[in-house]
């Protein structure tokens, strides 16, 4: 039988790096695969408050495991729930060098807003390499995949700008502001 439970914890992450940023347009994970709105965070393992706030996340996901039965540890989980950026398959990802990783997605938009609140709407304001919070909640699902616990992003609050992750310049880099008119038209 399969069943999804939220857990009742909609907490807030600490300031980190986001990286695999896709939270303007949803994205399919695998060919035909539902699309989810998402981001992975970076957590810098050499961090004394990343290091703090993952031991508290740690707790409350195991605490929401075992609220629904299961009775193993996170790393029995058959697709973990923390991820390690120094593991082979990340090996040609940078920004996940000396960091945890922790994937949040959603089937639905989250909330995007800086901190004063104004929602974020272009690729030059959501992208990856700013740094931000995110909302979130847990989902446990039992299924014909197994067992497992997700991160739902509800929301997410930039808090600096950075380097972007790969993947070149934004639109605006690019061509400008709109309402920028350096064209040679006459």
């Amino acid at each position: 039988m399969a069943s999804e439970k939220q857990t009742s914890i909609n907490d807030v992450t600490i300031p980190m790096r986001a990286s695999f940023v896709q939270l303007l347009q949803p994205r399919a994970m695998e060919e035909g695969g539902k699309l989810l709105y998402g981001l992975t965070l970076a957590i810098r393992k050499g961090r004394k408050s990343h290091r703090v706030w993952l031991k508290k996340f740690k707790a409350q996901a195991l605490a929401h495991i075992r609220e629904n039965g299961f009775k193993g540890d996170l790393e029995d989980l058959k697709y973990p729930l923390i991820g390690d950026g120094d593991d082979e398959k990340n090996e040609k990802y940078d920004s996940l060098h000396k960091c945890w990783t922790i994937k949040f997605t959603n089937q639905f938009k989250p909330a995007l807003i800086d901190q004063a609140h104004y929602v974020l709407t272009r690729d030059d304001e959501i992208y990856s390499g700013m740094h931000c919070r995110v909302s979130y909640s847990f989902y446990f699902y039992n299924n014909k995949w197994g067992k497992g616990l997700t991160c739902k992003v509800n929301g997410v609050l930039k808090t600096k700008d950075d380097e972007r992750f790969g993947g070149g310049p934004s639109v605006a880099e690019m061509f400008g502001e709109p309402g920028d008119t350096d064209s040679e038209e006459s």
